[in-house]
Formats: C-alpha cells, structure tokens, sequence
C-alpha cells in the first residue's frame, strides 16, 4: 500500500474514532434528557448567545452587534464575532425548513452545533497525537481528551458561546502543522485556523502566538526543511486575518482599535506578522546562517512592539483596561477567563 493511501485510511480512521467518540457522549447527554437546554438558569454567555442569532435571524444588521434590550436605554455593543453565529444561524434555518417549527429548529441548532464542534476537535486531537506520537497514541489521545473535553462542559448540548470553537480551530492549526511537512496545503490552512480562532476572541491571543513562535523557531533551526512551511502559514495568517477584517468590521470602524475583540489593531498585527514571517522565509538564501534568520526575526518581533507601542497603546495593559472600575469590582473580577494566570493559581493552587 503506497503513502497516499496509508495516509487516507489514517485520515478515515481518525475520522471514524472521533465520530464514535462524540455519538457516546452525544448519547449519555440524550439519556440524561439533554437537561441543559431545559435549564433556565444556563450558562449566560449560551443564552446570550441564541439571542444573538435570534436577532440576526430576525433582521438585525451583520455589521450590527448591539444588543438594544440590555443594560441601559439604548444598550451596548457585544465584542463577539459574527463568524460564530453565521453557522448557528445556517443550522436554524435548515432545522426550521424540515420541521415547520421554530423553536424545535433552534433546540436541533443547541445539541447539532456543540456535537459537530465536540467530534471536530476530537478529530484534530487525533491527528495531533499520530503526528507527535504514532498510530499508536491515537486511541489513548481519543479517550483521554474526550473525557477531558466531556467534563470540561464547552461541548455541551447548549454550549453556543465561543471557547468550544476557539479550542477546535486551536487543535487544527497544530495538527495541521504537524501534517505540513507531508502536505503542502497543511501550513497554509494551518495559519487561516490561527487567524480565525484570534477573530473569534482574544483569549486565544496566547495559543496563537505560541504557535507563531514554534514555526519560526523551526524556521531558524531548519530554513530548507522549514522555508515553505513558514511562508504558507505567514501567507495564511495574514490573508485570513484581512478577510476577515473587510467581512465583519463595518468600514466606519476600520480605524477604531477594541482591545477585547478584532479590530484593526489586531488584523494590522496579524498582517505584518504573517507578511514579515512570509517575506523573511522567502528572501532568506540558502546558505543564510541561523544567526541571520534569527536576527531577522527578532527585528521583525521589534516592528511589532514598535507598531503597537505606537498606534495601539491602550492595548498593551490588558483587553479590559478601559472598563469602569465598579464593573471590574463587581462582575469581571469573578470571571475566571478574565483572570491572569497568576490570580487563577493564587485562588487555587490545585
């Protein structure tokens, strides 16, 4: 059997452990009654979430993320994306042309959507694990990390908020990184995951960059083995990062920087980022020394401190610097993701 079927039937295989996988935990929620969509006192940001795509459903605008009837008169601006509730949308409406009822569509949208994102993530967990560890650690990444992911509850039936989205696109990007050597495609879509979890929200700021730091590093420590790698997820990232700056930020807002959501503080950062990283690999010579990439990615890392020092400043403190502090005092400081990682350990060191 030849490479390319070898790697097809790994593919299928994977594919397969995933899906049986997310049926097993889709059927334990289904026995249990799928009691989360029944739960009037669900998870806010889920609730809020169906509101949200109740309203583009019902007409309001795409470029119009203001939620009119909370807070204040007039009410506020939600810093979400709409890359989230387009498919949620897309399965409601699908789920109300085949059952006449909408309320039934958007219970089929609740446990449809957590399930394909639960059976995703399984996926690319899989590929990960063949990739770092062989066939061999694909079985035990499958049972360790769905239980990992089924207790964690992002997966939910219910769970419309973004973090289950923004783990999923997080596990393709390194998975399809760790493929990129045997396929040419891998970087690039490996990069427009990277780009599209950042849009979705910045609490994968870290994630991204961690994975943008690995490529490069890999890129000094190899420029042959590595070049084209390099260039496609910087090509990737960059071009991804400014459609979606043009396909959800209205033209109004594209010179107004938001910390806590993607704006154009964020795609100009993605877009040097990816075109330098890109740039770099592709004039860098053959005979180019470790030292010389290193040195211009390093110059590269300056440019963009430099940009943001300069043009956004009010976002090296942190997404919610501007916040009123009674806001801070009362609602943000008791939410977990919102804390820094020093806080998090300091409430519970175990």
């Amino acid at each position: 059997m030849g490479t390319a079927e070898n790697g097809a039937a790994a593919w299928k295989s994977d594919l397969l452990l995933a899906l049986l996988a997310a049926l097993l935990a889709l059927a334990v929620d289904a026995w249990t009654g799928f009691g989360q969509l029944t739960d009037a006192g669900g998870d806010n940001d889920n609730l809020l979430r169906l509101v949200e795509v109740r309203d583009l459903l019902a007409g309001q605008g795409w470029f119009d993320l203001r939620q009119y009837r909370m807070g204040l008169e007039g009410g506020f601006v939600m810093h979400w994306s709409r890359l989230v509730d387009a498919p949620i949308a897309a399965i409601v409406l699908a789920a109300s042309a085949l059952t006449g009822s909408r309320p039934l569509a958007e219970d089929v949208a609740q446990v449809l959507w957590p399930a394909l994102l639960f059976w995703s993530t399984l996926f690319f967990t899989a590929r990960a694990a063949r990739g770092f560890g062989g066939a061999g650690a694909v079985l035990p990444a499958i049972l360790v990390g769905g239980a990992g992911y089924y207790f964690l509850g992002i997966y939910d039936p219910g769970a419309l908020d973004h973090h289950n989205v923004q783990l999923m696109l997080t596990m393709a990007s390194l998975a399809l990184l760790l493929e990129a050597p045997a396929r040419r495609w891998a970087a690039l879509l490996s990069g427009l995951c990277a780009a599209l979890t950042l849009a979705v929200g910045m609490e994968t700021v870290p994630y991204v960059a961690t994975i943008g730091v690995c490529v490069s590093r890999l890129f000094v420590a190899d420029r042959s083995g590595e070049r084209t790698i390099a260039r496609d997820f910087g090509l990737g990232f960059a071009g991804v990062a400014a459609l979606v700056f043009v396909a959800t930020i209205p033209p109004p807002a594209w010179g107004v920087a938001e910390c806590d959501a993607f704006s154009v503080a964020q795609f100009v950062v993605a877009a040097i980022a990816g075109v330098g990283l890109a740039a770099i690999a592709l004039v860098e010579p053959a005979a180019g020394s470790r030292q010389r990439r290193l040195a211009l990615l390093a110059a590269l890392g300056v440019v963009l401190g430099a940009v943001v020092a300069a043009l956004f400043p009010q976002c090296l403190s942190a997404p919610y610097a501007n916040l009123d502090p009674r806001l801070k005092e009362l609602w943000l400081d008791h939410i977990d993701e919102a804390q820094s990682l020093f806080t998090l350990l300091a409430q519970d060191p175990a």
